[in-house]
């Protein structure tokens, strides 16, 4: 686990109390949660095709300092989610090449007599590991930034609070071909590491991986004004109001938007 300058800590609680107030100007709340039965129900219930099995908590039981993040708007309706998982590994990739990432009892029960084909990163993913997944964006509050807010805020939190060294997520080869996770969701890389059969999505699929360090985390924060999709301003911008905030509610200990 890596320490934090006194600069970079700085940093990540600028961008969270920035993209609470990207949250805010939605007219949206914020909820940090830690029961991953209702993350669950609420993917059902946007119809979100392939659940991610690491996040499912019938089947891996979350730890103690796991979160997701849930933005509902004024009825209480989900606006978006995210969730994070903490691993700590000495290589990312022998959670995968086990199949525990997946199924506690490894690749054997997750994907019964089928093969499947793992290549290692180029980068050696260890240390404590956030592993986020679980993004989902309710179509009508779709191309207003949250799916890049809400990214950004689970792994400044991460890297914040719990001193995670890497950042992580799965992404199916229909959204891996897309600008998505290196120019809105904020990775610094991108490969193939899961090819063959995938019980979520019932068949042949391609997962890839993308990963961020630290220092790219920072570096990516330190960005964020000069977002060329959702410009984020770290610093207060005395032309544009302030955001009064939604009521928030917390649901996780320890209350995690506390710096």
């Amino acid at each position: 686990m890596i320490s934090l300058t006194n600069e970079q800590f700085g940093l990540l609680q600028l961008s969270i109390e920035a993209l609470q107030q990207e949250i805010a100007r939605l007219r949206l709340n914020l909820i940090v949660e830690d029961d991953f039965d209702r993350l669950v129900a609420v993917l059902k219930a946007g119809q979100v095709g392939v659940l991610n099995p690491t996040f499912d908590p019938h089947l891996n039981p979350p730890g103690p300092d796991d979160f997701w993040l849930h933005v509902t708007d004024i009825d209480g309706q989900t606006a978006a989610c995210i969730a994070t998982r903490f691993f700590d590994t000495d290589d990312f990739t022998d959670l995968v090449q086990s199949g525990t990432l997946f199924h506690p009892k490894g690749m054997k029960h997750f994907v019964g007599d089928e093969t499947v084909e793992i290549i290692e990163t180029t980068a050696r993913i260890r240390g404590l590991v956030n592993y986020a997944g679980g993004l989902w964006v309710n179509p009508p509050w779709r191309k207003k930034g949250l799916s890049l807010v809400l990214p950004y805020l689970g792994r400044s939190l991460a890297i914040r609070n719990f001193g995670a060294d890497y950042s992580c997520g799965y992404h199916l080869r229909s959204l891996a071909r897309t600008p998505l996770p290196l120019e809105v969701y904020g990775y610094a890389h991108q490969e193939l590491s899961y090819r063959g059969y995938y019980p979520p999505a019932g068949g042949y699929e391609e997962m890839y991986l993308g990963y961020v360090d630290l220092e790219e985390s920072v570096e990516r924060v330190r960005s964020l004004p000069e977002h060329k999709v959702y410009p984020v301003a770290l610093a207060p911008d005395p032309k544009r109001p302030r955001a009064d905030p939604m009521p928030m509610e917390f649901r996780a200990k320890p209350a995690l938007l506390e710096p």
